[in-house]
């Protein structure tokens, strides 16, 4: 069964992170704790979704 949901993505660079880590880097060196983070491609999501995406009405 098909449903016509209207979903909504939310992409966004990861800019916070940086903010976090410098401190964290000066303050423990060598000790750093976490995940390491990119920002996606967003021109290849781009590409990908306007190629896949139904006709808007």
């Amino acid at each position: 069964m098909q449903r016509r949901l209207r979903l909504k993505v939310i992409l966004s660079e990861i800019r916070i992170d940086v903010s976090i880590r410098f401190p964290n880097e000066r303050d423990y060196s060598g000790r750093i704790v976490g995940t390491s983070s990119i920002n996606p491609d967003f021109n290849l999501i781009r590409r990908q979704t306007q190629s896949t995406a139904p006709p808007q009405r």
